[in-house]
């Protein structure tokens, strides 16, 4: 399960966005010029872009994918994805959202907390109503510079006030939480809410990494290659792994953490194992004590 991706941020061997903090991207003229030609891509176009790091995904066994694409329609992008095998959760953005929508959307995504509000807050309360098996999903932590912000708006962080607005529970999956501290951790971890951790575009952007208990549901992203330079959603398991054994954890309780993060499944969904857990971890075992 990749839970975490932008598929139209993927590499690109003339530039990237590594190093530029996320706060300056609104004012890169390549990334500019990217959005411009990505925002209004459909059918064929559409598929073009997507396919090399759909079937790079495909080849190295991800079989769900949680696209952020949501600029583009949402069907289409889950229809992409299944002409080449991987499953896409349908995914629409928190103001698009309508209950008449067809097909019913599984994962609303909200803003960050630079610009969430009451508005998004009640939108996303009447999806989860409506849908019993639907997520809410949003950037949250990120960096320094945009949980400043949000706590500067919301008077509080952004974990406390989805737990105030009724919005922290095992339907939220928290993407990078990056800058998030214990006691946003402990509301987590008493909820059920899930992190997503994309530890590649973390070093890319010198991000702080951040302390997760170990009863917090984690998964991992891809997230943008054309920031991180990597597609690999088993090599972004490998590097959290390891910065887990640098912290004191066994290299076997690593791979083993890693694996289930990696073959977990979302809420209301049956266990997804490609191989088995305990196969992959034996794997990333195996590779985490080469890279020694």
């Amino acid at each position: 399960m990749d839970a975490h991706r932008h598929g139209l941020y993927d590499v690109s061997s003339d530039w990237s966005l590594a190093g530029v903090p996320v706060e300056q991207w609104s004012y890169d003229p390549r990334f500019l010029a990217h959005e411009r030609r990505t925002k209004w891509l459909f059918g064929d176009e559409l598929r073009d872009a997507l396919r090399p790091w759909i079937e790079y995904s495909r080849d190295e066994g991800v079989g769900t994918v949680l696209d952020f694409s949501g600029k583009h329609a949402s069907a289409d992008v889950e229809y992409v994805y299944g002409t080449f095998g991987v499953r896409s959760k349908v995914t629409v953005l928190w103001n698009s959202w309508r209950p008449d929508i067809r097909p019913s959307p599984a994962v609303m995504i909200l803003p960050d907390e630079r610009e969430i509000g009451p508005e998004a807050a009640e939108a996303a309360r009447a999806f989860l109503k409506s849908m019993p098996g639907g997520l809410i999903t949003l950037h949250a932590g990120e960096s320094e510079a945009r949980a400043r912000i949000g706590r500067s708006r919301l008077g509080r962080s952004i974990v406390e006030w989805l737990a105030m607005e009724s919005l922290l529970d095992s339907r939220t999956l928290l993407v990078h939480a990056n800058t998030l501290n214990s006691n946003d951790f402990g509301l987590i971890e008493d909820s059920g809410a899930g992190v997503v951790m994309c530890p590649f575009t973390r070093s890319a952007l010198s991000n702080p990494a951040p302390t997760v208990p170990q009863r917090v549901r984690v998964f991992f992203g891809t997230d943008a290659p054309l920031v991180s330079g990597n597609r690999s959603l088993i090599a972004q398991a490998i590097a959290e792994a390891g910065r887990w054994i640098a912290y004191g954890c066994t290299e076997i309780a690593a791979a083993e953490s890693a694996a289930i993060a990696l073959t977990r499944p979302l809420t209301g969904e049956p266990w997804e194992v490609s191989g088995t857990a305990s196969d992959l971890a034996e794997f990333l075992f195996n590779d985490l004590i080469r890279e020694k």
